[in-house]
């Protein structure tokens, strides 16, 4: 398994799941970093090796634990651009 800090900006509208979204940053021990922001290490897969591959990893996680309110289409989790794996 392979560490990384990670930024998260997230916006779940009026009606997102707050608190399972709370849980699941507790999980990861994240610091809030002011309104809807947070900062956290992700443990992931050795078997992964590109930014694409991380933001996939860690969408799936977020849908399976938190589990996304897809229908409203109103949250927003977003990774600030930066190249965590892919060197340039």
């Amino acid at each position: 398994m392979k560490k990384i800090a990670i930024w998260l900006t997230y916006d779940l509208g009026v009606v997102g799941d707050f608190q399972g979204l709370y849980s699941w940053l507790n999980d990861m021990e994240a610091i809030e970093c002011g309104n809807n922001n947070a900062y956290f290490k992700y443990s992931f897969s050795d078997t992964i090796t590109s930014d694409a591959q991380l933001s996939n990893a860690l969408k799936t996680e977020l849908e399976k634990k938190y589990l996304l309110k897809q229908a409203t289409g109103r949250n927003r989790l977003k990774i600030p651009a930066r190249q965590y794996l892919t060197k340039s």
